[in-house]
């Protein structure tokens, strides 16, 4: 009798063992001819997520290790899309795809519907959670995000000068009038292979900037806005650091209203940006320090901590005005109070020496090491900080 009974529990617990193992399989990605991929997913009628990564990629490894085999992300990648990997500089279908679809960052996630058309982009090493939420958004996107992007074909014809960008082997450096004769020679300024050259080279040459912004506003109708933004704030610092090298502060002008034109969002943030690499460039420390203050009082400190103390920290190294270096003194005061985390502390301490506040150089260079000390960080140079300031006492 014992052994009627058992054996049917027996097989249900082993079935049990058997999903268990099952649920913790290892997320297969299929590597294959881009063709298959799209043929697989329509017949499955499942979205196809790739995987864009490189070999030397030490984030895509993170990616790996850490977020593709969380069990949710894992079932819900099952679940929901046909999963490609596909390494972008060695395989000739990922060189293909970098082309079209302008990937030169990794890891990239493009993800298309089930017909092969793109409907969503995704940049960088997320974790598990963030992940997830990037997986739904994606589903629940629009081709017409990416309207005039042919899905037929991932040739739709790019010069060879373009191609060449993409071979890691190749030393040919392509001139600014080689870019400009093409596009110029184009009847459609919007196409494919027009956009796919501006995207290439607008961070580079200025005539090939100029076209992208003149034509901003028809390729973010087509190819969508984020994407064409990012190559616009390409183009904006291009023309910064020709304002930068020249001194100029009417170029300087003309930038930031550039980004009044053609950027929507953090237009603030991002002069606040350009005037300081300006005025840095051209070491006027009293205009650089005058864009953090401005910052402050209009956003005060909360979130701000990193850029403050990045600006407090050039200024303790390039700046000798101690009256100037006063005021980063009080903008790491306001810090630390909130955030005594070490970086902060260590420039607190450092500023103070620069100002000749000694003791309380001391003091606080004291807390900074043990802060660091706490978390495991290096505090080699805050303890030669340190040596420094006794010889002072």
């Amino acid at each position: 009798m014992m052994n009627r009974f058992f054996r049917p529990a027996l097989f249900l617990g082993m079935m049990f063992a058997t999903v268990q193992v099952n649920a913790q399989e290892e997320l297969e990605f299929h590597k294959e001819a881009w063709s298959a991929s799209v043929k697989a997913a329509g017949e499955q009628n499942k979205f196809i997520l790739v995987d864009a990564y490189t070999d030397w990629c030490g984030w895509c490894k993170v990616m790996d290790k850490k977020t593709f085999p969380d069990p949710k992300v894992a079932g819900y990648i099952r679940g929901n899309f046909y999963p490609v990997k596909m390494e972008m500089e060695k395989e000739a279908d990922g060189r293909k795809l970098s082309m079209k679809y302008h990937v030169n960052s990794f890891p990239t996630f493009l993800i298309f519907n089930p017909q092969g058309k793109l409907v969503y982009v995704s940049k960088g090493y997320q974790e598990p959670a963030d992940y997830l939420a990037t997986l739904e958004k994606a589903l629940a996107s629009s081709p017409d995000n990416f309207a005039a992007y042919n899905a037929s074909s991932l040739e739709p014809g790019f010069p060879d000068f373009y191609v060449k960008m993409f071979d890691k082997t190749s030393k040919t450096k392509t001139e600014e009038k080689t870019v400009l004769d093409f596009l110029n020679a184009q009847t459609d300024k919007t196409s494919e292979l027009a956009w796919g050259v501006m995207w290439r080279f607008s961070s580079s040459m200025a005539g090939c900037g100029d076209m992208l912004l003149k034509h901003s506003a028809q390729l973010a109708e087509k190819y969508g806005r984020e994407e064409v933004e990012n190559s616009i704030v390409s183009v904006i610092y291009f023309k910064a650091g020709q304002a930068n090298k020249s001194g100029d502060q009417s170029k300087l002008k003309e930038v930031l209203a550039m980004v009044d034109k053609h950027l929507t969002a953090n237009q603030e943030e991002y002069k606040r940006g350009l005037s300081m690499n300006f005025f840095k460039a051209q070491k006027n420390w009293n205009s650089y320090a005058d864009q953090v203050s401005e910052m402050i009082k209009k956003s005060g400190y909360d979130g701000k901590e990193n850029p403050v103390n990045e600006a407090a920290w050039t200024l303790y190294e390039e700046c000798k005005d101690k009256r100037i270096l006063g005021t980063a003194v009080v903008w790491m005061s306001n810090v630390v109070q909130t955030k005594p985390e070490y970086m902060y502390l260590d420039t607190y301490a450092a500023l103070l020496y620069a100002t000749d506040n000694y003791k309380d150089a001391e003091t606080w260079a004291k807390k900074a090491i043990d802060a660091g000390k706490a978390t495991g960080e290096d505090v080699s140079s805050t303890e030669s900080l340190l040596q420094l300031i006794r010889t002072k006492r």
